[in-house]
């Protein structure tokens, strides 16, 4: 069937990114125009949504089609996906790969955000090639890059998964989000 009424389960960024799996090349994701596109058999193809998070890869060259269906972990990011490279045998599982942002990046993000709760903030800094933070009067906790747009860097609490901080590139602020909530922090300058 051509697409469906019922929309994909994320917002199409949250689609995005490198994904791996042995014996395989990386397996990539953008959205560019409107639309998701996979990285395959050398060439961009056109992910066509179906049902929540089943989409169908159309490969021109080949006039082959193959079914790419995103897994949601517990923490609401999407990890793997399954693509249906031969009829014959069972998908093939490929892994995202960690995000891996420039030192230029990082650095831009460094600071402290001012919480809007009375003499509480937020210092980030940058350890072990990923970005720390520490709370007023908290131990420092350390983050996953998730993903990259041109506006933001979002990253995930290693120690909470549902907790997840979001960098404005330009510096201006930071969001923190859990379930039910949502902090904005501007950065003091």
């Amino acid at each position: 069937s051509g697409g469906s009424s019922q929309p994909p389960s994320h917002n199409p960024e949250m689609y995005t990114g490198t994904y791996a799996s042995a014996g395989y090349p990386d397996f990539e994701v953008k959205f560019k125009d409107d639309q998701l596109l996979a990285f395959m058999g050398g060439e961009w193809c056109t992910l066509k949504h179906q049902t929540n998070d089943n989409f169908r890869l159309g490969i021109e060259k080949w006039q082959e089609f193959m079914d790419v269906r995103f897994f949601t972990s517990p923490n609401g990011m999407v990890d793997e996906i399954a693509v249906g490279i031969e009829p014959m045998v069972d998908d093939v599982i490929f892994t995202r790969k960690p995000l891996v942002v420039s030192q230029d990046i990082l650095e831009a993000i460094v600071g402290t955000y001012d919480l809007p709760f009375e003499g509480l903030d937020v210092a980030i800094s940058i350890r072990n090639g990923t970005l720390a933070h520490t709370a007023t009067g908290q131990p420092t906790g350390e983050v996953i890059l998730k993903r990259l747009t041109a506006e933001s860097l979002l990253a995930q609490d290693k120690e909470d998964e549902r907790q997840f901080l979001e960098f404005w590139l330009d510096g201006s602020k930071m969001v923190i989000t859990q379930p039910g909530i949502r902090v904005e922090a501007p950065r003091k300058m």
